[in-house]
């Protein structure tokens, strides 16, 4: 199998890689905005994003397009920027996917309610033309719904690896919502799992149509609960602040995760609680701050 991965040298990027490297004959090509990116293994080739790449890669008759490079703004981007990087870029990789009959482009979207800010409203707009295209035959579109993720040494502008840095840094006051939200977080191994799972599930699938796969736990856990859960693991002498934040405009109180249709195709949760995902993450992390 050939898949032509974007976003690989992100997170979740390296994770699914890895994870997909267990797959006999795979050949993976990645699209990446540096060439400063380099893989130990000879099934992984890396081309820079450029005018004519595309040509190039698609020239090598791609079986399938992973798309998980996305822009979250959480770095005072340009909306344009977040356009560009969660729409017009993957406009022009599923429109180069069609032209050369690639059967599979497999989309990494997310849960959360679409007018939310300009990463939703974004990425939204290109699960939209997704759809478009697999309800014109023209190519099989296979939506992979997101709810939160976390794990070990994940970004800091993401909520999760935010909050657990600045508790373990007793930083003296943490100003949050109310937190009455429920949230459905998914660990990293768990969210890996179901992209792989997925991807052999519709491989062999040639019938041209819109599928889509909800990915969370079996449970929500409020903010409130889980910040405090994270306080107590880390021993940490923060005060939080409910309630000095607002609730954000459209702010969904509850997640609403249906992973059925992922645990018909084998798919199981394997990290069950939200506590034990945050005692991984510490366990690993402590082991490599012990061994540096």
């Amino acid at each position: 199998m050939k898949i032509l991965i974007t976003g690989g040298t992100g997170y979740l990027g390296k994770h699914v890689i890895n994870r997909l490297l267990a797959i006999e004959n795979i050949e993976i090509f990645l699209l990446v905005r540096e060439d400063d990116c380099h893989y130990d293994d000879n099934r992984i080739s890396t081309y820079k994003i450029s005018e004519n790449v595309l040509d190039e890669l698609f020239n090598k008759q791609i079986d399938c397009v992973l798309h998980l490079a996305t822009s979250y703004g959480r770095n005072n981007e340009s909306n344009e920027y977040v356009l560009n990087t969660n729409l017009m870029f993957p406009l022009s990789i599923i429109e180069k996917a069609i032209e050369y009959k690639v059967k599979c482009f497999f989309n990494m979207d997310t849960a959360i309610h679409k007018l939310i800010n300009s990463y939703t409203v974004s990425k939204t707009n290109f699960r939209d033309w997704g759809n478009y295209f697999a309800k014109q035959g023209l190519i099989r579109f296979v939506n992979i719904k997101s709810e939160h993720f976390y794990g070990p040494f994940d970004n800091k502008v993401k909520f999760i690896a935010n909050m657990l840095d600045q508790l373990k840094n007793n930083v003296p006051n943490i100003q949050t919502t109310l937190g009455e939200q429920e949230r459905a977080f998914i660990y990293i191994d768990d969210i890996v799992d179901a992209i792989y799972s997925i991807i052999n599930h519709e491989i062999n699938n040639d019938s041209k149509e819109y599928i889509e796969y909800e990915v969370g736990p079996d449970n929500n856990i409020k903010i409130k609960d889980a910040l405090l859960i994270m306080k107590q693991l880390t021993n940490s002498n923060s005060n939080i602040e409910f309630g000095a934040i607002p609730y954000r405009v459209n702010e969904e109180m509850q997640s609403q995760c249906d992973n059925s249709k992922l645990k018909s195709i084998g798919w199981e949760q394997k990290v069950l609680t939200f506590e034990d995902g945050i005692k991984m993450i510490l366990e690993e992390e402590n082991r490599n701050e012990n061994l540096n």
